[in-house]
């Protein structure tokens, strides 16, 4: 009989999710800047749809003690976010691409342990692409923010249009 981590990573995992909820609202209160305040309430609507739209962690638990693992870096990558939130906007940048590349090897670990249907498998490669181009991106508005310093606002706008782009492409594949 194979082992699953699936039962004690969902549950690890939603344990973790409401402490970082907490953490974050403890957080707010140190927010100085309207940029702070609207990275948070950013964050928040990171965290719930991150933790509503966890697909395949639901569908594919990990069976392995590395798919255990990927899912506590998950875990600490938003841990990351929500303290980057008060930090300038580069970091916020690269604090969201090490959470969607830790996405990609969450996707990447499913691929692996489990043998996929073709549309299962095709369908989970290519969110997996995505996620490595929404890292990508990040990556890049990372680098021009720091190198050029990027405006508030054009970085927010940036912020949320790739971040739509994720969620409008997760919706379609």
């Amino acid at each position: 009989m194979e082992k699953h981590y699936g039962g004690a990573s969902r549950n690890f995992v939603n344990l973790m999710f409401s402490v970082l909820l907490v953490i974050g609202l403890l957080e707010w209160v140190d927010a100085g800047s309207m940029l702070q305040y609207v990275l948070f309430l950013f964050t928040f609507v990171l965290i719930i749809a991150y933790w509503r739209d966890r697909k395949h962690i639901r569908h594919y638990p990990p069976k392995s003690t590395a798919g255990l693992l990927v899912d506590v870096l998950a875990v600490f990558a938003l841990f990351l976010v929500v303290r980057s939130a008060l930090l300038p906007l580069g970091f916020y940048f690269a604090a969201l691409a090490i959470l969607r590349a830790i996405d990609a090897l969450g996707i990447s670990r499913a691929i692996s342990e489990y043998v996929l249907k073709n549309a299962d498998a095709s369908h989970l490669k290519l969110q997996r692409s995505l996620y490595f181009l929404e890292a990508s991106i990040y990556v890049l508005f990372e680098g021009l923010t720091f190198q050029y310093g990027f405006p508030y606002v054009v970085g927010l706008t940036a912020l949320i249009l790739v971040w739509l782009f994720g969620r409008v492409s997760e919706g379609v594949v």
